[in-house]
């Protein structure tokens, strides 16, 4: 049977986080994000000249639903910028808040 990570001294939580900190699981993933957003912008982009070019109704209906997936990645990434997984500035977490 396999010891559990998770026991009930105090220490425990602390030597874990420090071991993770130390193996750099903390570390902001830039290159992940700067993926996601630019792929992101693209798709809505995209979406949005569909839905203002197209005559046809389904293509604007599969356009509202790529709309709403783009938007849906626009407020995850809102998300993982308010929990400081992107940026640990203040000043650039604020910013990109505003702008997401």
């Amino acid at each position: 049977m396999r010891e559990s990570i998770v026991t009930t001294s105090e220490g425990t939580y602390a030597e874990l986080k420090r071991l993770l900190r130390a193996e750099g699981l903390f570390r902001s993933q830039w290159r992940y994000y700067a993926m996601k957003s630019s792929m992101t912008i693209g798709t809505l982009a995209v979406m949005v000249a569909l839905a203002l070019w197209s005559p046809n109704p389904a293509v604007l209906a599969l356009s509202g639903i790529g709309f709403g997936l783009a938007l849906t990645q626009i407020g995850m990434l809102g998300h993982d910028v308010a929990h400081r997984q992107v940026f640990r500035r203040k000043r650039w977490i604020t910013l990109s808040g505003w702008v997401l």
